[in-house]
């Protein structure tokens, strides 16, 4: 692995990337040392289990606009002393772009690994909804801001983390890479389609992709529950056990009894039939009855 010179890892030595049609507006750089994570795989998606033991890293925040939109968009870039030569841009999750709460381990798994490690969070912040910054006003979508959750700040992540990994160490990374898992891989798979020469290999898992299509998927089941007149939704052991019943009707219809459902065409499992089977419910402790509420959100679902 190269070696950086600590000296190096300052504003002063470090110029601000270009990035063409923003301005950057501030750039800070701070030596961290004896950094130690044990970062599991479950918080570490496309990657291991990785273990820092006093790591050491220029920490590089770059925040920057797009004169006339209004933004404010923050890139952190962790350079480590010990470096495999190559860029690892991390993504996001749920509504957020980056820099966010999963970052605390992408960021330093990238690093355990060797990796320069990039985040950005796309001018907005670490919401976990859409409603602080998605609408200028009711009815109007902000889209200068939608645009960079999209996918403009995607490929600006992609020249400023590359600009850094040259200033810091004299040299460009042999490979990138971008990673992510559901939001982070809706980026990956948006870095492939508009800027497939930002990296070169993305893993994008989980995509979440269709919008339209997963909200109305998530929420609908919320709707029957509503429509349904019932009061409160059902119980997760409750679904949980219409799934096993459903299993159990559905899985031999491959020749093979194995706890799957190998061909769904095949399965014609009606959850309103599940009604009033009574069931052991970890939850509360006791045995209870599957309500036709429970189906019916089920069968929405």
């Amino acid at each position: 692995m190269l070696g950086a010179n600590i000296t190096v890892c300052s504003p002063a030595t470090i110029p601000p990337p270009v990035v063409f049609g923003a301005d950057i507006l501030s750039l800070s750089a701070a030596w961290v040392q004896n950094y130690t994570l044990n970062v599991p795989a479950t918080f570490n998606y496309n990657h291991g289990d990785v273990a820092l033991q006093n790591a050491e890293f220029c920490n590089v925040t770059v925040t920057y606009t797009h004169p006339g939109h209004g933004d404010r968009i923050t890139v952190e870039s962790w350079l480590p002393r010990k470096w495999n030569q190559r860029l690892q841009a991390t993504g996001g999750g749920g509504w957020s772009a980056g820099r966010f709460v999963l970052s605390d381990f992408f960021m330093p798994g990238a690093v355990g690994e060797g990796y320069a490690a990039t985040t950005t969070d796309a001018g907005l912040g670490s919401a976990g909804s859409p409603e602080p910054w998605a609408l200028t006003s009711p009815g109007n979508v902000n889209l200068y801001n939608l645009q960079n959750l999209g996918y403009v700040s995607l490929n600006d992540q992609a020249i400023i983390g590359k600009a850094l990994v040259k200033s810091f160490y004299g040299k460009d990374p042999e490979y990138s890479y971008w990673s992510g898992c559901s939001q982070g891989g809706r980026q990956g798979m948006m870095l492939a389609q508009r800027y497939p020469t930002a990296y070169d290999g993305i893993a994008a898992s989980a995509p979440a992709l269709s919008w339209t299509e997963l909200t109305s998927s998530v929420f609908y089941p919320l709707l029957v529950t509503g429509w349904s007149g019932a009061s409160s939704p059902p119980l997760a052991c409750e679904l949980e056990f219409i799934t096993s019943e459903a299993v159990s009707a559905c899985d031999p219809n491959d020749g093979v009894v194995d706890g799957l459902i190998s061909d769904v065409s095949k399965c014609h499992f009606d959850d309103l039939s599940a009604v009033n089977s009574t069931f052991y419910c970890s939850a509360t402790q006791k045995r209870m009855s599957v309500s036709k509420t429970a189906a019916l959100v089920a069968n929405a679902a």
